[in-house]
């Protein structure tokens, strides 16, 4: 109810003073100098009985101080000392225990910043009794018995994007660069596996048919293209005639040592190619979550940066920190993940190529060491 001249905040030092106060229902806002000079609102601003209030006041590096009841404006004084005023801060009251505030109060909050008046409008829209608009209702939306609809989650997903901090995106677009990198390097291994694969079968086919091992090898223009038995056939094929050169006939070891040593030169070119840009996939599989984690470390130290920028944990101050740190981490794993499936298939079908390289060559070894006997 209606007071006489009640102090709701108070500082006062060696005739300085700042106070917050109300007379009868009139909120006003007063200070005085060292000189004795004094600086008040009007007392317009009218406070209803029995109601909950927000009453805000701004005082800026100049002096100026600015008084705003439920999110209004309600006045204004120039203000030249407040800032050097250091005494005690009495609420309700003042220090000689007079002036006492009849009401209650369920929070007070200082801040070292100069909040801006659309602040104070929304925070008084956030706590006032209506929810100010804040809060609305509307009938229960349903997709399929899912709380969220594939729009939900894709506005969710804009919202988190659009927070994301400088820092972050550019870990963000190296993520994504690497990803690419890697679905090039699956789809280029899959069709020259593809490739080597039809070719070794047909090689096979024809090889087969043949009697003695090296009389494919003689026709000329035969070739299966990406085949890799094919390589190791004609390489031994060749150092198995350049043993029975223009010297006359060699001794079957000597022609075979040759043999081997060709076979394995191929061998050894056929497992390079095949296994050529996996370890770019390796390093997507071990970088990209550390990456992802680096991204989560900084967005936290962001976070706690803005924290005490902004002097309090307000959701607006910490939104992009933990945006950047939670969308690297998700990029990171989403890079990560397909990368190990891929390495893992094509890891799979390079051992099974060079186990039949290996197979084809203890075979065609056996072929030619018969064939060698008979020259000798």
């Amino acid at each position: 109810d209606g007071q006489e001249d009640g102090y709701i905040f108070s500082r006062q030092e060696q005739g300085q003073s700042i106070v917050l106060g109300i007379e009868g229902n009139s909120l006003y806002l007063s200070a005085t100098d060292q000189e004795g000079n004094s600086y008040a609102t009007d007392k317009s601003a009218q406070i209803t009985p029995e109601s909950w209030h927000l009453v805000s006041v701004a005082v800026g590096p100049a002096g100026k101080g600015i008084l705003f009841l439920d999110g209004k404006m309600a006045g204004s004084i120039d203000m030249p000392v407040p800032a050097q005023v250091s005494g005690d801060i009495v609420l309700g009251g003042d220090g000689a225990g007079e002036h006492l505030f009849a009401g209650e109060m369920d929070e007070v909050r200082f801040s070292s910043l100069v909040r801006p008046a659309e602040w104070i409008q929304v925070r008084f829209a956030a706590e006032g009794p209506d929810g100010g608009g804040f809060i609305l209702f509307a009938p229960e939306e349903k997709s399929g018995g899912s709380w969220f609809s594939d729009s939900d989650t894709i506005t969710y997903l804009r919202i988190v994007f659009g927070n994301v901090t400088l820092d972050g995106w550019i870990i963000i677009v190296s993520l994504i660069l690497m990803g690419m990198g890697c679905s090039v390097i699956f789809v280029y291994k899959l069709f020259l596996f593809k490739r080597i694969s039809e070719d070794n079968r047909r090689f096979i086919e024809v090889y087969l048919k043949e009697l003695r091992p090296c009389q494919l090898y003689k026709k000329r223009g035969v070739e299966f293209g990406s085949s890799t038995l094919f390589r190791i056939y004609r390489e031994a094929c060749s150092a198995m005639d350049g043993g029975n050169g223009n010297n006359g006939p060699a001794s079957s070891k000597k022609v075979m040592s040759k043999v081997r040593a060709a076979m394995e030169k191929a061998y050894i070119d056929n497992s390079k190619e095949i296994t050529s840009w996996l370890v770019f996939l390796t390093l997507a599989i071990a970088g990209a979550p550390a990456m992802g984690l680096l991204g989560t470390v900084w967005g936290v130290m962001n976070t706690f940066a803005a924290m005490a920028e902004a002097g309090e944990a307000n959701i607006m101050a910490i939104a992009p920190g933990v945006a950047s740190a939670l969308a690297t981490t998700v990029v990171g794993l989403i890079v990560a993940i397909p990368s190990l499936f891929a390495y893992n298939y094509l890891s799979n079908r390079t051992s099974n190529m060079s186990t039949d390289m290996a197979v084809f060559m203890e075979n065609l070894t056996a072929a030619l060491e018969e064939v060698a006997e008979e020259d000798e």
